[in-house]
């Protein structure tokens, strides 16, 4: 469950910082970075889902 929430945490913020580079002054990853972001998201979404679930499991 921690690596769940690690890794969450980690793609969350891996999706700001691409968000902060696509609207940064190096515009010439701004395509890339708008593509990376929404999958960090996911990525984010998905593994924090997952260690709720597993939360609910054992403790709930």
């Amino acid at each position: 469950m921690i690596a769940l929430c690690f890794m969450a945490v980690l793609a969350a913020l891996a999706g700001l910082a691409t968000v902060g580079l696509a609207l940064g002054p190096l515009s010439a990853a701004a395509s890339t970075a708008l593509l990376a972001a929404p999958a960090f998201g996911a990525v984010s979404l998905a593994s924090g889902l997952a260690a709720a679930v597993v939360a609910m499991r054992r403790y709930g």
